[in-house]
């Protein structure tokens, strides 16, 4: 038998495939929790953030450009 075994692929398989799952997370998913967890805080990047609840949603209906 030539190549690589049936077991080493099916390791390679689980391995890149569980990586780029990984990966995929971390990349997409924490970016837009973050993002959904700071829009209830006034925070410009450099001070301390400072919770302000719903009040972020209330302006932003509120808003006539919106």
């Amino acid at each position: 038998m030539n190549g690589i075994s049936l077991k080493k692929q099916f390791i390679y398989f689980i391995v890149f495939t569980v990586s780029s799952i990984i990966f995929g997370i971390i990349g997409y998913f924490f970016p837009m929790i973050f993002a959904f967890i700071f829009s209830f805080f006034k925070y410009n990047g450099i001070t301390t953030p400072i919770f302000t609840g719903l009040a972020n949603y209330s302006r932003l209906l509120n808003d006539s450009v919106f």
